[in-house]
């Protein structure tokens, strides 16, 4: 009974398993597919550059903004209508809505970056060890403080319908977000993805490996959760 009980605890039903990868990994693609164009538009009209054309730079901000409102919408239509068949109850609209404004807000700044001059030297080669040091000194922190934010967002949309597992749904997405500083990093072996298109696909498929990821290591957080017993 016990040891029954404990495997319960820690991974969820396999049909809410499994629909939670398949949810996940279809919204990842849809993320990749719309990140992929968002990169192209770049590189196409070299939005970089200090003389591209206000058409073009029109274009591509608005590619990154909604490439990236309609990225965490995808996810939130996805992966909330597989938390529905565990809380019945699941705020859906709301989860959808709230995920979908803090993608336009972050779209604000994709956008606004993708526009900026690169700051490349070709004749002074970073040295990687450097890099990589200051890519674990400033992400690992960064990760864990973003993951704690977005962890308790999420929580907070949940609290009303979920009587337990907020403290493991922020625990086991501030491990996601460590570990996906580290699939991050072979971004800096990929190189810059506005250089060409082999590298934007390429930074591309990191984003996908990174969101897989933190979808394996989110299930037996969605294990945990416990509907709320309403009175009545």
């Amino acid at each position: 009974m016990s040891e029954t009980l404990a495997v319960s605890v820690t991974n969820p039903p396999p049909s809410v398993a499994g629909s939670w990868i398949k949810a996940n990994a279809l919204a990842a693609l849809i993320n990749a597919a719309m990140g992929l164009i968002a990169l192209l538009l770049s590189y196409a009209f070299g939005a970089h550059n200090p003389d591209a054309s206000s058409f073009g730079k029109v274009i591509v901000f608005l590619g990154y903004f909604l490439a990236s409102g309609l990225g965490f919408a995808a996810f939130a239509t996805l992966n909330g209508r597989v938390l529905r068949e565990k809380i019945p109850a699941f705020p859906l609209r709301t989860w959808i809505i709230a995920h979908l404004v803090v993608g336009l807000l972050l779209g604000l700044y994709a956008g606004h970056s993708a526009l900026q001059p690169l700051q490349m030297n070709p004749d002074r080669p970073l040295d990687m060890s450097y890099v990589w040091i200051g890519w674990l000194i400033v992400a690992v922190p960064g990760s864990v403080v973003v993951a704690l934010v977005l962890g308790g967002f999420q929580a907070f949309l949940m609290r009303n319908v979920v009587a337990q597992g907020f403290g493991a749904w922020i625990s086991f997405w501030m491990l996601a977000g460590v570990l996906c500083v580290f699939v991050y990093g072979l971004v800096l072996f990929v190189g810059n993805p506005f250089t060409s298109i082999a590298s934007a696909i390429m930074t591309q498929g990191v984003g996908f490996l990174a969101a897989i990821v933190i979808t394996i290591v989110m299930l037996p957080a969605v294990a945990w959760l416990t509907p709320r017993q309403h009175a009545g």
